[in-house]
């Protein structure tokens, strides 16, 4: 199991491409006094045509280290990798493309969602624009909440029966019994998050 770098710039370490503007990862005075995301990110529709390439750039990292895991695992075997919803298809092309298989992509739902989109009206309203912003009332710049996380589930593919290679190489199957959440066998959904009165970390 593997929480990757994004590469959504959401701080040095997560700036997997060939970065060409100096603005990336300072503040802005909307992100003042702000919890998440302090720093400033690049907006999807990038700021620059090399920011085009952000997405093939991220492909190919994650592809230097999936060849790498590749030869590693037994036939069989699973690897979950953690992934933003923007950018999870392209460490899917890069693990296929290294050899492995994706089983499923699993859904990790979160208690509460922070949202990052800002509201239209402060914007018009710091522009001065009175008129606008009665129109704009209650509209977001941006995204929905994002109540969930993408979890992409590869397997290394077998040259025998699943039921073979599980006997082989002991990977493969899942214990439902051991899993199951009052009673219930698992899904691909996954709903957890902190305890109450639990000293919160991030996630990862």
């Amino acid at each position: 199991m593997s929480d990757i770098p994004y590469g959504i710039n959401l701080d040095e370490w997560d700036v997997l491409h060939n970065n060409t503007n100096s603005a990336l990862l300072g503040s802005s005075p909307a992100q003042e006094g702000k919890n998440g995301f302090k720093r400033r990110g690049k907006p999807i529709n990038g700021w620059s045509s090399a920011d085009k390439n952000s997405g093939k750039e991220y492909e190919e990292w994650c592809y230097s280290w999936a060849e790498q895991l590749f030869p590693l695992l037994k036939e069989g075997a699973s690897a979950f990798v953690f992934g933003a919803r923007r950018t999870l298809h392209r460490a899917i092309n890069a693990f296929e493309d290294s050899g492995f298989l994706l089983k499923d992509v699993l859904a990790w739902r979160k208690t509460s969602a922070y949202h990052r989109a800002q509201r239209l009206n402060i914007v018009l309203k710091n522009r001065g624009l009175e008129q606008e912003l009665q129109e704009w009332e209650g509209w977001r710049l941006g995204d929905l909440a994002p109540i969930y996380e993408p979890i992409a589930w590869f397997f290394k593919p077998y040259k025998i029966t699943i039921t073979d290679n599980i006997l082989t190489n002991g990977v493969g199957a899942i214990n439902t019994e051991i899993c199951k959440i009052n009673g219930v066998s698992p899904t691909n959904l996954l709903e957890f998050g902190f305890a109450e009165n639990e000293e919160k970390y991030h996630e990862a």
